[in-house]
């Protein structure tokens, strides 16, 4: 729940993404709640995340509630049009993902060996590279199964 809190206090706190008296008014509980779950004093329940992440529809409070789980969220575009930047975009996302883990992998290897730290790290960029592949698969699968269209303009 670490993580929850982390990014609960970047989203609030840091950036101000939403306006806490706001939101917790939206969920019907009181803004020093949502302020102790920031500052991981308290934990929310899962009810209280999902309605969390359904007023802010922020994918990184669902990203942080999913970590380590193997699951990844994933949201539909059936419907739209997907144009030839975004396409690239994600593509290009995921080759730098995929290359870091490479580099960092070919890094860690040098000496035969792979310390507890080095595993942590390629654990981190594996995770990151799960959800870059997911990110191009949502764009491009839609596409693929004809419930989207590639917008040429």
């Amino acid at each position: 729940m670490r993580e929850v809190a982390f990014t609960l206090y970047k989203i609030f706190i840091h950036e101000q993404r939403y306006d806490i008296p706001t939101t917790a008014d939206r969920m019907g509980v009181s803004a020093s709640l949502i302020y102790k779950w920031c500052e991981n004093k308290s934990t929310p329940s899962v009810e209280q995340l999902r309605q969390l992440f359904l007023i802010t529809e922020d994918r990184e409070i669902l990203d942080a509630i999913l970590i380590g789980t193997g699951f990844i969220p994933v949201r539909r575009i059936a419907g739209k049009t997907v144009s030839p930047k975004d396409i690239r975009e994600e593509l290009l996302d995921n080759h730098d993902s995929l290359a870091s883990i490479h580099h960092y992998l070919k890094q860690a290897l040098s000496d035969g060996e792979v310390s507890q730290k080095e595993a942590e790290k390629l654990a981190d960029l594996a995770e990151q590279n799960y959800r870059e592949a997911a990110d191009l698969l949502l764009v491009i699968r839609p596409v693929t199964t004809g419930e989207a269209k590639v917008n040429r303009k």
